[in-house]
This record gives structure tokens, sequence and C-alpha cells, in this order.
């Protein structure tokens, strides 16, 4: 039975590997995002337990979460959009503004959070992921507007 769990992860590990080639998505970077964002969901927890316990729910807690794993399908989705419609110019430069992006505002939410932990004091948000992911598809929309002719209708 080890064996067959262990081809399994294997097997899903290389299918892994090569999805990340295939999309020219570093190991590295996402396994450095997917670790912070587990950071923060903890330091997320410790906060809330220093400031306002009550505000500690399964059901946010399981937002949170989803949330992060639905920013990492985002970059994929992305990711696989741009490879798929050919325009691999774009990938590298797109998928490291991205990566950027994302490991910066988990490092910003992680220390904000150890900050409040300590002083029981907030720093200010600011919702980077939206507004990243709201470029994102106003680049796609514009870019399909160039692409595919339309009439206005007046």
């Amino acid at each position: 039975m080890e064996n067959k769990i262990e081809l399994a992860m294997y097997t899903f590990y290389a299918w892994l590997l090569a999805l990340f080639e295939f999309l020219w998505l570093r190991m590295f970077e996402m396994v450095a995002l997917t670790c912070l964002m587990a950071i923060d969901v903890i330091t997320w927890v410790a906060k809330q337990y220093r400031i306002k316990p009550q505000g500690i729910t399964s059901n946010r807690l399981i937002v949170w979460i989803v949330s992060k794993m639905l920013i990492l399908l985002c970059v994929f989705c992305v990711a696989l959009a741009i490879k798929w419609i050919w325009l691999d110019f774009l990938t590298e430069d797109y998928l490291t503004v991205a990566m950027v992006a994302l490991i910066w505002w988990e490092t910003y939410s992680i220390l904000a959070n150890v900050y409040a932990f300590n002083t029981k004091t907030e720093l200010p948000e600011f919702d980077v992921i939206s507004k990243f992911i709201s470029w994102t598809a106003q680049t796609f929309k514009d870019f399909l507007e160039k692409i595919i002719p339309h009439k206005d209708n007046k």
C-alpha cells in the first residue's frame, strides 16, 4: 500500500512539474507563495486571537483559505490562457509581475499581522490582489477588443 501511495505522490509531483514547465511557472516562486499564504493564515489567526478572539470562526477561516487557493488558481488560469493563445512572449513577463506582486503582498500581510499581534493596532489594509486581478481582466478585455472586430450599435 505504501508503494502505491508513494507512486501516486511522485506521479502527481511529476505532472505538477511538467505543468509548471509548460506554463513557465517557476517552482520556487510557487512554493514560496504557497508557504507565505500558509504563514499568512497562521499569523492572521494569531492576530485575531490577540485582538478579537470572537472573530475567529471556522467559516471565516475557510473563506480565507479558499480565497488563497483562488488566487493561485488565477495565476494558473492566466498563464494557461496566455500560453494557449500563443502569446509566449507575454507569459514570462506577466508571471514575473504577478508573482512579485503576490509575494510582496503576502509578505506585507504577514508583517501587518505580526505588528497587530504585538501592538494590538492594525496597520492599514490595501487590496493589492483585487487591483491586480482587475488590471489583468482589463488587459485581457483590451486585448480581446483589439483582435475581435466589433460594430458600435448606435
